[in-house]
This record gives structure tokens, sequence and C-alpha cells, in this order.
């Protein structure tokens, strides 16, 4: 069985989550006969030079991100990757062997601590400079992109993991009065001075290290400790 089967069998029709508004107007396997001729944009408007992978659903992503984009800010977010299985044929299907679903379409995703969805991108190849914004790399790009509706100079505090965390975009976030948190990797934090990660276990569990320095005119905080494996923060 196909996985888009799979998951429809488990949705409106399922004893789980059985929806009768759907269910009760037709059958699941009129629904797969019908799916592959629904349509969310019009091919023949196309562009000749359009090069948007997403084209056919566009509409569909637009539509949800504005609905997502209207709802009232948190204090606290975080960012993160999410992987929507796939295992078909696509030129966006991904590979990351650090998700339980390894294989399918990459979402970066916005949310706020009560896990409300307030922005996303969907992965399609490169990743442009947001407008207005500084060149940060992909994955500070990336950021830039998802929080292009929330309000500066408020203070909001952002989480995110190692993979997003630079000083170029914990500056440039600092500058536009967002407060951010994130893991680190060791490569990118210049001129601060940590214990070796064999010292800090000497020490035993929960050992803990803190420096602050300065960069830019702005003051960093970089916590190291020992937890199960050593992190930097």
């Amino acid at each position: 069985m196909s996985i888009a089967k799979l998951l429809s069998t488990r949705m409106y029709w399922s004893k789980e989550l059985y929806f009768e508004n759907v269910a009760s107007v037709m059958t699941l396997n009129r629904f797969e006969k019908i799916k592959p001729f629904l349509h969310c944009n019009d091919d023949i408007q196309r562009p000749e030079n359009c090069t948007d992978k997403l084209y056919k659903v566009r509409l569909i992503i637009n539509m949800l991100k504005e609905s997502f984009i209207s709802l009232k800010h948190e204090e606290i977010m975080c960012i993160n990757e999410k992987v929507v299985p796939f295992i078909g044929r696509s030129s966006m299907k991904q590979y990351n062997p650090q998700k339980p679903k390894k294989w399918g379409y990459k979402f970066y995703i916005l949310a706020s601590v009560d896990g409300l969805v307030h922005n996303f991108e969907i992965h399609s190849g490169s990743i442009d400079v947001c407008k207005g914004q500084l060149e940060l790399k992909v994955s500070g790009n990336i950021v830039m992109h998802l929080l292009v509706n929330v309000p500066r100079h408020k203070w909001h505090k952002l989480f995110f993991d190692n993979w997003y965390t630079r000083l170029e975009l914990v500056k440039t976030l600092y500058d536009q009065g967002i407060a951010c948190t994130g893991t680190v990797r060791t490569n990118r934090l210049p001129n601060v001075n940590m214990p070796t990660d064999g010292e800090l276990k000497k020490e035993g569990r929960c050992s803990t290290v803190i420096r602050v320095t300065t960069v830019d005119n702005v003051e960093l905080c970089v916590v190291k400790w020992f937890d199960n494996r050593v992190l930097h923060c």
C-alpha cells in the first residue's frame, strides 16, 4: 500500500479519526479514484520561465501561510525542521538519517511554545536572501524568512539547534530586538576559552562552565555542560 493511501486510510475514514462530513459523502475507494485528477493551480497559465517546483500547489501553500502568519506571535518560539514522509519519485525528496522518517519533504517551521505553527518554508532548492536582510548563509536566510512577520524590538525569545546558530545570525537578531538561544558547534565560537571535553567529564555529570564575551558590541553568553554528553549553548 502506498504512503498516500495509508495516510488517507488512517484519517477521515478510520475508526480513530472518522469524520462524518467527509466519510458519509464519499467512500475511500471513490476518493482514491478522484484524487489523481485534482488540481490546485492552472498549468496552462504557468510561465515558460517558471522554476517554482511547488507551482502546482503554490496557491494552497500561500493560503496556509497567510492563516498561520495571522496568528498572534507568542513570546517564546522555536525553529526546527520537520520531514513529511514520502518515498516516491521527486527532485525535492530529502534524506536525513537522523530523523525518525528518513525520506521525505523537508519543512522549516516556526512554532510557538504551545505548538502552533506561525510560518513555514518547504525546502525546494536554494534559499535566497530574505528581502531587506543581510546574507546569512542558508540556515540564517531560512530563519529570517520565517521571522518576516514577527514584530521587531519586542524581544521575542527564539530557540533553535546548532545548524542555525552562527554569530552573524545571533548579532542580526539582537540588532532587530529578538533574543535567541541555541546549541552551537565549537568551531563557531572564536576566542572563547573553554575546558576540553575530557576535563569537564572528570568533574562529573552536570558540570557546567559559563563564559561571557562581546562580539561587535553584542554580549554573548556561552555555556558548556556535561550531561549524557558534552553540549554547548
